[in-house]
């Protein structure tokens, strides 16, 4: 990757940033506990009983465990690919990127934490 910020890049970036962080985290499928405060990974066991963080918002858990690591690699596939397609195939001069490749960017610049990720 060169050091230009192009949508390519970003994705690519992004996707990177991606297996970096699953690989990191506590391996999923993530669970809400009983009393939907607590976020339980099937990989940690601390006390005898798994959790990864406790005295949460039950929406965040909520959230947290539709984006857990298992979400990463099928993610940074699908930005990969946008980044290979967009090599590929170019912009259209007059319409600009498709609807997936600008789909795939604003989740990248999200990722990123670049500018122009909410706009």
């Amino acid at each position: 990757m060169g050091d230009a910020k192009t949508p390519i890049n970003e994705m690519r970036e992004a996707s990177i940033k991606l297996r970096r962080a699953a690989a990191d985290a506590h391996g999923g499928p993530w669970a809400m506990s009983d009393v939907g405060i607590a976020l339980i990974a099937a990989d940690v066991q601390p006390y005898g009983a798994p959790c990864v963080a406790d005295r949460l918002h039950e929406g965040d858990v909520r959230w947290m465990i539709l984006v857990n690591p298992e979400l990463a690699e099928p993610l940074a596939s699908w930005l990969e690919s946008e980044a290979a397609a967009h090599e590929e195939l170019g912009v259209h001069p007059t319409l600009g990127p498709g609807r997936s490749a600008r789909a795939a960017l604003a989740v990248a610049r999200v990722i990123n934490n670049t500018e122009g990720a909410r706009s």
